[in-house]
């Protein structure tokens, strides 16, 4: 794949009169890395890589809570064996067998993160290349924990988190706020007689929002709460007042990652939601918008360490990943109380309705990318919050951080595929 910063001239042009051109008329995506990345391979022990990706930048936006502070908080590094935490050590390896032969690429999801660390190439792609001012995250607790991972990943330096909303009219809160700056060429006339060019710095800002929704049920048999897009994140997804029919002449896009799955014990319930959140975003008539849906990943059974009160948290635990999802067990006290069985049901109807949803030729209605982090989530059965009865959030910076690296690889891929094309959107 190319490199960001070799792309950034080649963004998408979003006018509003080829955008209502093309709405019915969405072609394929080509790459096919946005389906394979992190699907088929393993995950690799390397210590350099932990050193040079897998720590959050300090100073760190959300630190750890209390618990955490008392449990995996307490480590120290050991030079030889463990100088970062271990769950931190792992970088995923695609098969070389899954290569974009269109491309001639292999889909090393390892190679984008490698490519990809720099904050220009993050901020370019974000607002240069595909016209990203707003981005959310909407779902459940594990939602959460990929938000809390997105914001640290960029560190104190480029996050400002805020407690109020944007404006006094304002419906929502925004959480964050990502600050991007860019590179611009300011000539004046003498300058330009000279042959010179100011090169100044923009600061362009990008609110971040995140909450929790209230679908499904906490216990198999606890009552159902119907789900719904609350009243706030829609205001944050339309507060430009733009839609395809808007007159602008460049239209804004807003990145949301949606997910549900890790709190419903019931695939008819599940089905029904997942139709509802798809009718609700048709019906905010907002098709330029980057829609992307996580999928959800089970726990582990019995995960380490399971006596946490006489466990060595200095020294941290030690645990290797799966080599093999059939190595995975959904068996477990757990997995039966919690459905972790369930989820990659979940997931394959997810695919499926998506798939047709995305064909359907209706004007007006949003394209919706899935972001699959099953297979690689899977084989972690290491690095979980570690209380002895969670096992199915992780900790941090671990596990979760993937499914950041996955998010920011598939939209680098996307991005080549829609300069390519000069469209603003494709089907996976």
């Amino acid at each position: 794949s190319s490199s960001s910063s070799s792309s950034s001239s080649s963004s998408i042009s979003l006018t509003a009169t080829t955008y209502s051109h093309t709405t019915s008329l969405v072609p394929r995506c080509s790459s096919k890395c946005l389906t394979k990345m992190g699907q088929r391979g393993k995950w690799v022990q390397d210590w350099d890589f932990a050193r040079n990706h897998g720590q959050y930048p300090l100073p760190r936006v959300i630190p750890d809570g209390p618990m955490a502070l008392k449990t995996h908080g307490l480590f120290q590094p050991t030079p030889q064996e463990a100088p970062f935490p271990w769950p931190t050590s792992w970088k995923w390896v695609d098969d070389d067998s899954d290569s974009d032969g269109d491309h001639g690429d292999v889909c090393q999801l390892t190679s984008h993160v490698q490519r990809m660390n720099r904050l220009q190439d993050q901020c370019d792609l974000l607002w240069n290349q595909l016209n990203v001012r707003r981005i959310a995250f909407y779902g459940d607790s594990l939602t959460e924990s990929q938000y809390k991972s997105f914001v640290n990943l960029f560190g104190g330096n480029s996050i400002e988190l805020s407690s109020s909303s944007t404006s006094s009219s304002s419906t929502f809160i925004v959480n964050a706020t990502l600050v991007c700056s860019t590179n611009s060429s300011r000539s004046s006339s003498a300058a330009t007689s000279r042959g010179d060019e100011q090169q100044q710095k923009h600061k362009n800002n990008i609110p971040i929002f995140v909450q929790r929704d209230q679908g499904g049920q906490a216990y198999k048999h606890s009552n159902r709460t119907m789900y719904k897009l609350d009243h706030s994140l829609e205001s944050f997804i339309t507060m430009d007042g733009t839609s395809s029919s808007s007159s602008s002449s460049s239209l804004e896009r807003v990145l949301v990652v949606f997910n549900i799955g890790a709190h419903y014990h019931n695939l008819t319930w599940y089905k029904e939601d997942m139709q509802t959140l798809l009718q609700s975003l048709k019906d905010m008539k907002r098709p330029q918008d980057l829609y992307i849906f996580r999928t959800t990943s089970p726990g582990h059974y019995n995960c380490n360490p399971t006596n946490p009160k006489e466990f060595n948290w200095t020294r941290g635990t030690r645990d290797v990943p799966l080599s093999s999802i059939d190595e995975l067990d959904l068996q477990g006290l757990d997995a039966r109380l919690y459905n972790w069985d369930m989820f990659q049901y979940y997931n394959a109807y997810t695919k499926q309705v998506v798939k047709e949803w995305n064909e359907m030729t209706a004007q007006k209605k949003p394209i919706m990318h899935v972001l699959d982090v099953y297979n690689m989530t899977a084989l972690r059965r290491d690095g979980h919050s570690a209380t002895g009865k969670d096992c199915l959030h992780y900790q941090a910076p671990g596990p979760v951080d993937w499914w950041n690296h996955l998010l920011f690889a598939y939209l680098q891929e996307l991005s080549r595929d829609l300069s390519v094309k000069d469209v603003w959107n494709c089907i996976p």
